[in-house]
């Protein structure tokens, strides 16, 4: 009885609920939050027979021509939790392909991306449409650079946003397509709309623009030659540490420490940051850029130090600005092929031959922004093949459930009519998906050996359809395996130890290290650890300074990694100790050394009397008596 009556009151408020709401906003929700089956790459088909926009048509689709919903004397619209959605109407002269740019001024939030959904007339055109990025820009805090702790290690400073208003063209959230969307519009009269996801913003101008169109290297060298430009003079060289870049897209992205002997500056068993990206400079549409100083006009070749040794054999891409546009169109997407060491990549085209850039006297930018480029294209064929392959596992299921029985005879063939066809047709896509990402790595990979195991399966199936029942589990961790390269290969790292400008003809030397140079760092590092705590966090105020000499030390225990450690500490350095006066010794374990066992650290520790005073996520199940040095509440302090 009691439970029909709960069940009752469930019903009752569901029912209840949609009703909070009036219909027009109920119809909005749904309107908006419908998926939208099409994908860009399926749009673009669509658009095939369509011409892009001329620029003196889309000229016409200026700021001037869309009527915004402001009130009187705004010429800017600010959207956030206030204001979800704004709304522009333009009349489009002539129907072709367009893409939107959009400049906006990204207000104070919590340092993510500003995120809003696009719709035409009403519609979400494509899926990626649903999530347009507008991002912010960050710097390092000058008077941070440099700063070490009291082991000598240097430090990361903290990022400061800086506030400007910035121009870009809508492109894909993830930089999985290389040029920024398009849009088809008739010509006519049509509504767009920004709808707020996540940041607020302000919107300044938004203009119909007719697609970039980028020459080819050739035809930049053809307008050097008219010209009369030359090379600069030979002696020229402007070098750069990458770590000092000017600005980065997202605050992730931060210089690092490398050990090899011969990056600058050398970091040995001090650490020392002293190369820009890595790991953290993996993501699409993440950016940096560098300002340099060019001393006369010229033409000059650009050689930068990189490596990139996170995946193997995988390429990383990036799309490469000069000033803030792309000089030509090899640059819209340049790989940086894979090497477990450091290597000199002078910017160059097939044949071999280096690219060469017109730079006027004064400051220039030169940015680098993640694509995807082929690996984007392997994600969305991957995403696709797995889709199929799920309808397909669908179907059997239906006919044979979850746990098969071995013994019988579900008689697939006869069940399933076309299931070889459709088996057969899979292992096409997966090996034009394998072959693809052979031809773009240069070894073989992790990841191609899986998609040709996967293809010797689904092949093995196809030939005769009753064996599936019997390794349906085979098939399953096909599908899983699928969904885990997705989520892998969606990432482009590349690090950068210093850039070079110089003339064609300067002889740029590039230092790369050799094994007995590397072995040297390992012995370096190996007699480091005997007189290095590298268990302790470094102290960023001076313990023994007379400001603090006479302050209380509280020693803590955390079961996390180093840099949440050096997070903690920056912290507890900045806030906790000035305010209480209590200088915090921070020490990094495993973090099953905080656990229950035979050789617990806290439990040996204490029983030896000499154990810390504060432990950060130890386990529950550890109760230590206070006549033994127990823990006391943290809050005590």
């Amino acid at each position: 009885m009691k439970r029909s009556i709960v069940l009752s009151l469930i019903l009752a408020i569901c029912c209840l609920l949609p009703f909070t709401a009036s219909a027009e906003e109920w119809s909005d929700f749904f309107a908006l939050n419908e998926e939208t089956a099409i994908g860009y790459d399926e749009a673009l088909a669509s658009y095939q027979d369509t011409p892009n926009a001329i620029p003196a048509a889309a000229r016409l689709a200026n700021a001037d021509s869309f009527i915004r919903h402001l009130p009187q004397g705004y010429d800017t619209i600010i959207t956030g939790d206030g204001e979800s959605t704004a709304v522009w109407t333009v009349d489009v002269p002539v129907t072709g392909l367009y893409e939107l740019e959009i400049t906006y001024f990204a207000q104070d939030g919590n340092e993510a991306k500003v995120q809003r959904r696009l719709t035409i007339d009403g519609i979400v055109p494509y899926e990626e449409a649903n999530n347009i990025c507008l991002y912010r820009r960050f710097v390092e805090r000058a008077s941070e650079i440099g700063r070490k702790n009291s082991i000598d290690d240097e430090v990361w400073a903290r990022q400061d946003e800086i506030h400007l208003w910035q121009t870009v063209r809508a492109a894909d959230g993830q930089g999985v397509y290389v040029d920024p969307l398009k849009f088809c519009l008739t010509a006519g009269r049509h509504e767009i709309s920004l709808h707020y996801v996540d940041q607020p913003v302000t919107l300044g101008m938004l203009a119909l623009v007719a697609p970039a169109v980028h020459p080819t290297y050739a035809e930049a060298a053809a307008g050097y030659a008219a010209q009369g430009l030359k090379a600069a003079d030979k002696d020229v060289q402007i070098k750069f540490q990458a770590e000092n870049s000017t600005w980065r897209s997202e605050n992730v992205i931060r210089r690092e420490s490398d050990a090899d002997p011969m990056t600058e500056p050398r970091s040995g068993a001090n650490r020392v940051l002293n190369v820009m990206g890595g790991w953290r400079w993996r993501l699409g549409n993440a950016a940096v850029a560098w300002d340099f100083d060019v001393p006369e006009d010229g033409l000059y070749a650009i050689t930068l130090k990189v490596q990139q040794n996170n995946d193997a054999g995988m390429p990383s891409y990036r799309q490469i600005m000069v000033d803030g546009e792309i000089p030509f169109d090899e640059l819209r997407l340049y790989s940086f092929p894979y090497s477990d060491q450091w290597y000199a990549e002078t910017l160059h085209g097939a044949d071999g031959e280096p690219y060469l850039f017109h730079l006027t006297k004064g400051t220039h930018t030169l940015t680098m922004t993640v694509k995807l480029g082929a690996i984007g294209e392997i994600m969305t064929r991957t995403e696709a093949d797995t889709a199929y392959l799920s309808e397909i596992h669908r179907e059997i299921v239906k006919i044979t459930g979850t746990d098969p029985d071995y013994n019988y005879e579900y008689d697939l063939y006869r069940t399933m009519a076309g299931l070889s066809d459709q088996l057969l047709h899979l292992v096409d896509r997966l090996q034009e998906s394998a072959d693809l990402l052979a031809s773009i790595s240069n070894e073989t990979t992790s990841m191609e050996s899986n998609y040709r195991q996967i293809i010797d399966q689904m092949r093995f199936f196809a030939e005769d359809v009753d064996r599936i029942p019997r390794a349906l589990s085979d098939m399953d961790n096909a599908q899983s395996n699928l969904g885990t390269y997705i989520s892998s290969i969606e990432k482009c790292p590349l690090a950068v130890d210093y850039i070079v400008v110089h003339a064609p003809e300067a002889k740029v030397e590039i230092t790369t290290s050799n094994f007995f140079q590397r072995m040297g760092v390992t012995v370096e590092n190996f007699l480091a650890s005997f007189y290095k705590d590298y268990d302790s966090v470094g102290l960023i105020v001076d313990e023994n300074a007379p400001d603090e000499a006479e302050k209380t030390v509280l020693d803590v225990w955390i079961g996390r990694g180093t840099e949440w450690g050096e997070i903690l500490k920056e912290l507890a350095d900045e806030d906790f100790t000035p305010k209480t006066g209590i200088v915090v010794n921070l020490h990094v374990l495993p973090s099953g050394q905080l656990a229950t066992g035979s050789v617990n650290t806290i439990l040996l520790r204490h029983s030896a009397g000499r154990g810390a005073l504060g432990g950060l996520q130890p386990a529950r199940r550890v109760r230590l008596p206070r006549s033994r040095g127990g823990f006391d509440p943290i809050r005590r302090f």
